[in-house]
């Protein structure tokens, strides 16, 4: 049996996704959480073993897909932290 390696995908708006490309994830963009029908097919794809989120750009999925995310297995879903910029 071949053993595939496994992918660590961030997902989300790009300042989120850049962030942690610096500590070498493989990064998605999706600026807006009702677009996630757009990179659906990629999220599945057998390699990929989790996939952290901005909890907030998640908690804005469109519930079909959060839904659906929460119960999965694989991937495993990371809600990190939303980032807080200051404001002056």
């Amino acid at each position: 049996m071949v053993s595939q390696e496994k992918r660590a995908v961030v997902l989300g708006k790009q300042l989120f996704v850049d962030l942690w490309s610096l500590e070498g994830f493989e990064g998605i963009v999706c600026e807006n959480p009702s677009d996630i029908a757009g990179t659906y097919r990629e999220l599945l794809e057998e390699s990929i073993a989790f996939i952290i989120v901005e909890e907030q750009w998640f908690n804005e999925l469109p519930d079909t897909y959060r839904k659906r995310f929460e119960k999965m297995q694989r991937p495993v879903w990371i809600p990190f932290p939303s980032l807080l910029l200051g404001r002056d």
